[in-house]
């Protein structure tokens, strides 16, 4: 699996994967959460 929090697409840089404080909610803790309320085991997600 691979994602793109940043990209070629942006006018400027960023860490390729905030783990925390996002603007845009565009990191670890809120990608985790999505997953969670959504009901996935979170066991089964690896960082």
């Amino acid at each position: 699996m691979t994602y793109d929090f940043r990209g070629g697409w942006e006018n400027q840089t960023g860490h390729q994967a905030a783990m925390t404080g996002d603007a845009n909610n565009y990191d670890v803790i809120t990608a985790v959460s999505v997953f969670e309320e959504a009901g996935f085991a979170l066991n089964k997600v690896v960082l």
